[in-house]
């Protein structure tokens, strides 16, 4: 069901796309990046290697500033301010990676990439177009939990598979928690389809190389956490972060998320030309899912 329900997404929104109301967001693909030259390669995998360091060992530092910043989520107070314990170290976490990725791909742009006719022509929106493209979204993302809740109502279950779930909405608030979280989240979903669908485009690349490497560049830095964890609790039979451990953990639900999200920028990027619809369903249905399923300290 739940593999189901995100096909329906993909099936969903690219059938939206041809009505005459969204058919005005699709565009022309911008070029692909010329083929890759040694000097290139040296660029692009060292940038690669630099950001999964950078999600590696900033997650656990990132979880620390989360119960300083967020003082009554972290002491099960109850809070209207980030009221999300757990998902408040993955805020952090998330808004620091997609700021540093911004960081990264522009230096890249301005130093080298510009100078060898790479052009942001995926960044170019109007404001009309820009409303257009978060009511597709929230189109497609309310349509997917609108099957939930009615399959819900007749069959009581929802779509999950171990860690991962998308469950109804209550109605505790969730939709104006989400208000709350996802502006903050998109910067790093924003962060990452520029990353896919700008320097992972390659003249000589298939679809598959491209897109495979950017769900591995999205998703090793947080598996070598769990390699780390792990491998030391074998060594020794103690793991390496031991008050942080709660928070390593909840990466078992993240990582398969953060593994398909460059599938979902690089769909919508080849049906829009633009690198804003895929990141913005993403990061509202991820979210939701990721609020529905974390422990929060809400007042009654």
């Amino acid at each position: 069901m739940l593999v189901g329900g995100f096909l329906f997404v993909f099936g969903f929104g690219g059938v939206l796309l041809k009505t005459p109301f969204f058919s005005t967001l699709v565009h022309p693909l911008p070029s692909e990046s010329r083929p890759q030259t040694r000097g290139d390669k040296l660029v692009f995998w060292g940038a690669f290697v630099f950001s999964a360091l950078v999600a590696c060992f900033i997650f656990v530092p990132m979880a620390r500033n989360a119960q300083v910043w967020f003082p009554d989520a972290q002491n099960a107070v109850q809070t209207s301010f980030f009221p999300f314990r757990m998902l408040n170290s993955v805020l952090l976490w998330a808004v620091f990676n997609g700021l540093v990725g911004f960081i990264v791909f522009f230096l890249i742009y301005f130093l080298r990439g510009k100078k060898h006719g790479a052009t942001l022509e995926s960044f170019k929106v109007s404001p009309k177009e820009g409303l257009k493209i978060l009511l597709y979204a929230v189109t497609v993302v309310g349509s997917f939990y609108a099957i939930i809740h009615l399959i819900y109502k007749f069959f009581h279950v929802d779509f999950r598979f171990t860690f991962i779930a998308a469950r109804v909405l209550e109605n505790n608030g969730m939709l104006r928690y989400s208000l709350m979280y996802i502006p903050f989240f998109f910067i790093f979903y924003l962060s990452n389809s520029v990353r896919v669908n700008n320097t992972m485009r390659v003249k000589g690349w298939s679809e598959f190389k491209g897109t495979l490497i950017g769900c591995l560049g999205n998703s090793v830095g947080l598996m070598l956490i769990l390699v780390i964890q792990y491998s030391v609790y074998v060594a020794t039979g103690r793991v390496f972060w031991t008050t942080e451990w709660l928070y390593v953990n909840i990466l078992f639900g993240i990582i398969p998320l953060m593994f398909i999200l460059p599938i979902f920028n690089r769909y919508w990027f080849n049906r829009t030309g633009r690198i804003y619809s895929g990141a913005l369903i993403a990061c509202i249905m991820f979210i939701l899912m990721a609020l529905t399923g974390s422990v929060a300290y809400i007042p009654i």
